[in-house]
């Protein structure tokens, strides 16, 4: 029985062997003990767990520029399996992979973490028949470079499951966007504030204290601070509207982080979906501000309708439209 540390090293308090010694142990290779040198035959590379590195350049290191071409399963043994010492299939963003050099069901089923059966149907029904390789009896796919296979459905927040299986599932290509309901909601109550803001004055809830403290809420233009015999108290609008506003951002920008954080730990890093997210993110922020500030001028100066009210529309309306041209560009300029 063999157990080991993600890279590949041996845990030995755990693991024991007992007749004949197994030679093909960590992801099923042949490990050379010859010299000392504890090294695995990958088949293209030799592949030492003590460092977690190969021993040679990746044939395909024009491929991951951003990568030392001596790096293993791009730093992430957790999510990926290199299956020869060459690149993995790669994760594109939508539930789409595509494929590289030497690329096939076999190894689609391990970088994707699917079965082999499922693997082999999708390899079949999108690209084409697989066949057995007489030499070593491996499971080989009428696969070329830059062929993409649609692995899952996207996955978009509340449309499937709950936070716990977007967070455990091991594809790393979902597609995580928050609901835009909750994005229009926040950006409404940005908006709100900044009505307020703009509206001024200040309002009382009750009559005061002398008369009873029964719910009577009114307006007063002039900012009125309360007092008076029946100690009515007062509240600055302005001054709610600072908080309110800031609730609403504050919320935004929780929201737009939740956007762009899981879509980089499912992409293992900056990937075309976490910049989308950061379009959309940047795009609502704005968006919802610029909107909130001319919807409550244009409410309280043309429509009559009030700051108030204003601001909360264009709010709305500025942070999706914001967040629909962030996205965009976000997309022009991986193009």
């Amino acid at each position: 029985e063999e157990h080991y540390y993600p890279f590949g090293l041996s845990m030995a308090p755990l693991s024991f062997q007992q007749g004949t010694p197994n030679r093909y142990r960590y992801n099923g290779k042949e490990l050379h003990t010859e010299l000392g040198l504890g090294w695995y035959d990958y088949g293209f590379r030799w592949y030492d767990p003590a460092v977690a590195r190969w021993n040679g350049v990746d044939a395909l290191v024009e491929e991951f520029m951003a990568w030392s071409p001596y790096n293993y399963t791009l730093g992430n043994p957790i999510r990926f399996i290199d299956p020869d010492g060459r690149s993995p299939w790669k994760p594109i963003g939508n539930g789409q992979w595509q494929a590289e050099d030497g690329d096939s069901a076999h190894s689609l089923a391990r970088d994707a973490n699917i079965s082999l059966a499922e693997a082999d149907q999708i390899v079949q029904s999108q690209l084409g028949s697989n066949y057995i390789r007489e030499s070593d009896g491996m499971l080989m796919s009428d696969v070329e470079v830059g062929d993409v296979v649609q692995v899952r459905e996207p996955f978009t927040f509340g449309s499937k499951g709950s936070v716990e299986e977007l967070l455990n599932t091991q594809e790393s290509s979902y597609k995580f966007s928050p609901p835009q309901s909750a994005n229009s909601t926040l950006d409404g109550i940005s908006g709100l504030g900044t009505g307020m803001v703009k509206q001024g004055g200040s309002i009382r809830l009750t009559n005061g204290v002398a008369n009873g403290n029964a719910f009577s809420p009114k307006f007063y233009q002039s900012g009125w601070t309360g007092g008076s015999r029946a100690r009515i108290s007062t509240y600055n609008l302005g001054t709610l509207g600072k908080s309110v506003g800031r609730l609403g951002t504050g919320g935004a920008v929780i929201m737009g982080g939740l956007d762009i954080t899981v879509n980089a730990y499912k992409e293992g890093g900056f990937g075309q979906e976490t910049q989308k997210a950061t379009g959309r993110t940047v795009g609502s922020l704005g968006g919802g501000w610029g909107g909130a500030t001319l919807g409550a001028y244009i409410g309280s100066h043309f429509l009559g309708v009030g700051a108030i009210p204003g601001g909360i529309v264009g709010g709305i309306l500025g942070g999706w439209g914001g967040s629909e041209v962030g996205e965009a560009v976000a997309e022009e300029i991986q193009e």
